[in-house]
């Protein structure tokens, strides 16, 4: 009885240290794919902005009129 008992004990403790680096594996893959959803929210959202920034900026500021200015009538010198 002394031997089950013995043996018993030792899947226990064989057990619980198996739980034990088992949960922290998944907790580490966890944390793994967080990151990488994080860091893909977070490089989109930069590349969404930067296009929106880039063609507000080529559609509505003086550098896109002017050159839509010279294609139409040339280049056009108004100072006296």
């Amino acid at each position: 009885m002394a031997f089950v008992l013995i043996y018993n004990s030792i899947l226990q403790v064989l057990a619980a240290f198996v739980i034990f680096f088992l949960g922290y594996f998944a907790f580490f893959v966890f944390l793994i794919v967080t990151h990488l959803i994080a860091t893909g929210l977070y490089e989109g959202a930069k590349w969404i902005r930067a296009w929106t920034m880039r063609s507000a900026s080529a559609s509505s500021s003086i550098f896109y009129f002017s050159r839509v200015f010279n294609r139409l009538w040339g280049n056009v010198n108004f100072s006296p």
